[in-house]
């Protein structure tokens, strides 16, 4: 039988997917401009590199392990075939596709271009502020973006120790677990100790480069040291951390900063943060990275953050253009 049918009229209308494609190709096509600088006007055709970043997404909203595993279903899986665009008769790609890539995205911070151009699309609609932050921290595998600055992680909290130190005293290093086999990967401090991971979380109070300042800053108990409270006050922000009454010396946090309201509801909807690590864990495949190095495992956190972003404003914005 001969059969006429294009994967567009087997997705339904109100499948999420088609929001989040939108709003993924305005995006990609502002970043048009980086990709002609990425490749090469002469030679053979390659494969699209918004159909590449646009895998990478589908890979962790549909849970996929690997390049090879996306490959073999987009042989057959309709639902991706209509997201990149593919008609029924193109071929699925090679997955060393993705290999040959990996240095060119790198080279280009496409991952944080992509990221930041995300945010910014929420931040258009009315989806954030930067009133309040709230800083994530896990011994057992937390996500870290981006390093400290060094002018934090020296910070004298007039004890004799800084602030680093005392962190790693009280051992809460946050660690993003990483390849057993990349000799750039650490033993963990606190953490699980068969898994090595990259780097440590340090003390962020917001994305300077975005123009970012909070003035409320969240935080889990671990971060309740005077060095982390006081480099927040001497920044005008107002922590917001999670007392910890067990430690040697008390709280850093004191009963003025407690008593106000903002301090309770911060304290009732922090665990709205936790939820977003396990998705990036669980569903985004990283609660053990797959990649080596810490700029390849960069970039591919970057794009699972982008794609719980598009996944989050395609649930919120049906709902407020609702109300």
């Amino acid at each position: 039988m001969l059969t006429l049918i294009s994967p567009e009229t087997r997705v339904p209308k109100d499948h999420p997917l088609r929001r989040i494609k939108v709003m993924a190709d305005q995006e990609l096509r502002r970043l048009s401009r980086v990709f002609d600088e990425m490749y090469s006007h002469t030679g053979r055709p390659s494969i699209p590199p918004e159909r590449v970043l646009k895998s990478l997404i589908l890979m962790a909203l549909y849970s996929v392990r690997s390049e090879r595993q996306f490959c073999e279903q987009l042989d057959y899986n309709l639902l991706f075939r209509w997201f990149l665009e593919m008609n029924m008769m193109q071929e699925s790609f090679d997955p060393t596709v993705f290999t040959k890539n990996w240095e060119r995205l790198m080279e280009h911070e496409v991952g944080r271009r992509f990221f930041d151009a995300v945010v910014g699309q929420a931040r258009q609609e009315g989806l954030m502020s930067d009133d309040h932050f709230w800083r994530c921290g896990q011994s057992d595998g937390g996500f870290s973006w981006r390093e400290a600055e060094q002018s934090d992680a020296s910070i004298d909290d007039g004890s004799g120790e800084s602030f680093d130190a005392e962190r790693q005293r009280q051992g809460i290093e946050t660690l993003l677990w990483g390849s057993l086999f990349d000799g750039k990967s650490q033993w963990p401090f606190g953490g699980h100790p068969d898994y090595p991971g990259y780097g440590h979380s340090g003390a962020r109070s917001g994305r300077s480069d975005v123009g970012i300042r909070p003035r409320t800053l969240g935080a889990d108990k671990g971060y309740d040291t005077k060095g982390f409270v006081s480099m927040l006050r001497s920044r005008k922000i107002t922590p917001h951390v999670v007392q910890n009454t067990e430690r040697r010396g008390g709280s850093a946090i004191d009963g003025w900063t407690t008593r106000h309201g903002g301090y309770g509801v911060s304290q009732r909807i922090r665990k709205r943060v936790e939820e977003i690590g396990g998705w990036i864990k669980v569903i985004g495949g990283f609660r053990r990275t797959r990649f080596k190095g810490e700029l390849r495992t960069q970039l591919a956190g970057w794009f699972v953050g982008a794609a719980y972003n598009l996944l989050r404003m395609a649930k919120v914005l049906p709902q407020m253009e609702a109300g």
